[in-house]
C-alpha cells in the first residue's frame, strides 16, 4: 500500500494523505468532499500533528469541548468525529494500525428541546411578511397544517382538495411527495 513497512506511529495527518490518495473509497463524492473540508478547516489543526495512537476518548472530547466554546454545533462535531472514525478505520483496515481508538469515544450529544406553543405558530403565522405576500401565503398554511396535525411535511406537501373534508373536520393522509414525486405514504396506510 501507500505506507512504508515497518514504520509506526502514523500521525493522522500522514493517514489523512494516504487515504485521500487511496483509489478505493466507499463514500460519495459529495460526503468525500465534505470530509476534506472538515479536515482540512477544522480536524487538521488539533488532529495533524498527533499520532493515531493519540487520538482518543480524552483528545476527542477535548477537541469537542474546544470546539463548543467556540459555537460549534452538534452536528458538525458529529460530522468531524465521522471523519476521524472513517480515516482510522481506513488506516486499521490496510494494517497500518493496529486498533481504531475512535471506537471507544463516546459521543454525548445533548438534544436540545425547544416547546413551542400554538399561540408561537399563530404568530410567526401571522408575521406580515407570512400574511401579506401572497408567494408566502402557502407556507403560512403549510406551517398551521403540519403543526396542528402532526404530520410529516411531504405528506402535507401531497394533499390534495379532496383530501379535507370540512364538515367532519379530518384529512385523509394518503400520499406524500419527496424528492418532487409524489407516492405512497411512509406506511403505506
Amino acid at each position: 500500500w501507500l505506507f512504508q513497512q515497518g514504520q509506526k506511529d502514523y500521525t493522522l495527518r500522514e493517514v489523512y494523505k494516504m487515504w485521500i490518495k487511496s483509489p478505493m473509497k466507499s463514500q460519495r463524492k459529495s460526503t468525500i468532499d465534505t470530509y476534506v473540508y472538515d479536515w482540512e478547516k477544522n480536524l487538521d489543526p488539533y488532529f495533524g500533528s498527533m499520532t493515531c495512537d493519540e487520538v482518543n476518548n480524552r483528545a476527542f472530547h477535548k477537541y469537542m469541548d474546544r470546539r463548543r466554546s467556540e459555537g460549534v454545533g452538534d452536528a458538525s462535531l458529529k460530522r468531524s468525529y465521522n471523519v476521524v472514525k472513517v480515516l482510522l478505520s481506513w488506516a486499521f483496515d490496510r494494517g497500518i494500525i493496529e486498533n481504531i481508538p475512535t471506537f471507544r469515544v463516546s459521543l454525548k450529544i445533548k438534544a436540545r428541546k425547544i416547546v413551542i406553543t400554538p399561540e408561537d405558530i399563530f404568530m410567526f403565522a401571522e408575521d406580515h411578511r407570512l400574511k401579506h405576500i401572497p408567494e408566502n401565503r402557502w407556507f403560512r398554511n403549510f406551517l398551521i397544517v403540519q403543526f396542528f396535525t402532526m404530520t410529516r411535511a411531504g405528506e402535507v406537501l401531497g394533499l390534495r382538495k379532496e383530501d379535507i373534508n370540512f364538515e367532519a373536520k379530518t384529512l385523509r393522509i394518503c400520499r406524500t411527495w419527496s424528492k418532487g414525486v409524489i407516492g405512497p405514504t411512509k406506511n403505506n396506510k
